[in-house]
């Protein structure tokens, strides 16, 4: 029996309720940090450095148990939401975004080409169940994607991360 359930005398919905809060908290205060740390001025992004004894996964895929051999979100020296800003930045310079935070750990970028919305992009938690920003773009007819910063084996390799958005552009 654990502290909470002794707290909570078994009720596993109160006994959720607060795990569920608490990992919150801690996840805020994670994203908190990160954003701190990417307030300050980033040294060029290089790949971590690798040993010779890692056994990498083949380049082009983006989930699997091996690290593929190309960049991707884990091998990127710097918090996830920076690797995705740089893809943004480097793959599609001709289209200016915004970026919105409208809670801890989620992101919104907004991607804009000749005066209109060309793109909405959704950075989140694999525990997330966010959908109001989805539906309101499929209800405008406003490609939308998003990814999961945080699900094991998923890589988010930059491929893959510029395959899916030059998909959504019409530009494949």
């Amino acid at each position: 029996m654990n502290l909470f359930s002794k707290l909570f005398g078994g009720d596993k919905d109160a006994e959720k309720a607060v795990k569920d809060l608490f990992s919150g908290l801690i996840n805020e205060a994670k994203a908190r940090e990160a954003a701190q740390e990417a307030k300050k001025p980033a040294a060029p992004a290089q790949p971590a450095p690798q040993t010779q004894s890692v056994q990498k996964g083949p380049a082009g895929c983006s989930w699997g148990e091996l690290m593929p051999d190309e960049p991707n979100q884990y091998n990127f020296n710097g918090a996830y939401f920076v690797y995705f800003e740089n893809i943004f930045r480097q793959e599609f310079p001709l289209l200016p975004f915004t970026k919105e935070c409208p809670r801890s750990g989620h992101y919104e970028y907004t991607f804009t080409q000749a005066g209109r919305t060309a793109l909405v992009v959704e950075l989140l938690s694999k525990s997330s169940a966010a959908a109001a920003l989805r539906e309101r773009c499929r209800r405008s007819g406003i490609p939308y994607l998003r990814f999961y910063h945080n699900v094991e084996g998923w890589w988010n390799t930059r491929s893959y991360v510029t395959g899916r958005m030059r998909k959504a552009l019409g530009m494949l």
